[in-house]
This record gives structure tokens, sequence and C-alpha cells, in this order.
């Protein structure tokens, strides 16, 4: 009794031996796990840096003057007092954030001169 009992206990560990060798998930699993791996090697993430060098340089001009504006607004009362200094600073926003835009817009087709040179 005894010996058939260990014979039995062979065969069911024998047999989940074979089962475990050829496991169809196994396959199944490698190549998700290579799919997945190529897949993140194809997708780069995107950065700060990149989205800001997606902007066209008229809009990042414009942004940049129309901050230099404001913070020269916030600091000409501190060094300057009169009445009209409000005004001013309000113009200072509108002046630079235009120069900005004219100086990002030359950017611009300057880039786009360039882009057009090199295809023919």
């Amino acid at each position: 009794m005894d010996n058939q009992n260990d014979e039995r206990e062979r065969l069911i560990r024998l047999r989940q031996r074979q089962l475990q060798a050829r496991d169809p998930r196994a396959t199944d699993k490698r190549v998700i796990r290579t799919t997945t791996r190529r897949q993140r090697k194809r997708v780069k993430r995107v950065t700060l840096g990149e989205m800001v060098r997606g902007i066209p340089h008229k809009w990042r001009g414009f942004i940049i003057g129309a901050l230099i504006g404001m913070v020269l607004s916030i600091l000409l009362p501190l060094f300057m007092e009169g009445v009209l200094i409000e005004v001013v600073g309000i113009l200072a926003i509108v002046i630079l954030a235009g120069m900005g835009l004219a100086v990002g817009q030359a950017l611009d087709v300057r880039d786009e001169l360039r882009d057009f040179s090199r295809r023919k």
C-alpha cells in the first residue's frame, strides 16, 4: 500500500512538472513582455522643455515680453512716485508684449525661410 501511494505521489509530481514545463501562458507572458519593452522604447516621454520648444517663437516672445512688463510695472512704483506710474506700468506691459511678439514673429519667419531653403 505504501509503495502504491509513493508511486502515485511521484506520478502527480511528475505530471505537475510537465504541466509547468509547457505552460501555455509562459509564451504569452514572454510575448507581452517583449511587446511592452519595444513599445516603451518607441514612445518617448514628453518633457517640459520639449513642450516649451514646441510653442511658436511669437507666442513665447509675447509671454516673455508681458512677464517682463509685469515685473517692471511691479517694481516701478517702488522706485518712483507719481500719479501716472500705474499707467506707465500698463503701457510697459503692452509695449514689451508687442515687442516680444514682433521679435518672435521674426524668429518664426527666419525658421520658415531656413526650412524652405533646405527643401530645395
